[in-house]
C-alpha cells in the first residue's frame, strides 16, 4: 500500500529583476526506505529523491539530486 502526503513548497526570490518574487505550490510526496521522493513540479510525474542531511527542531534540510531544500514545520 502506497500512502502518498502533500507539501507545500514555497520560494522567496531577493533579485528585483525577477517575475514573481513569491511562489508557493502543492508537490506529493512519499517515503520510501528512509529517503522523501517528492513531485518536482505540480501536475507532472516526475519524482525527485532527498535524504535529510540535518535536522535542528522543527527546520529541516533535504538534499536532492541538484539542489538542497530547507523545511520548516508549522
Amino acid at each position: 500500500m502506497q500512502v502518498l502526503f502533500q507539501l507545500t513548497s514555497s520560494s522567496v526570490d531577493s533579485d528585483p529583476y525577477t517575475r514573481v518574487s513569491n511562489f508557493s505550490a502543492t508537490l506529493k510526496y512519499r517515503v520510501e526506505k528512509g529517503k522523501l521522493i517528492k513531485q518536482v513540479a505540480p501536475g507532472r510525474s516526475t519524482e525527485d529523491s532527498c535524504a535529510v542531511i540535518e535536522m535542528n527542531g522543527s527546520d529541516l534540510l533535504l538534499k536532492c539530486r541538484f539542489r538542497y531544500y530547507s523545511l520548516a514545520k508549522k
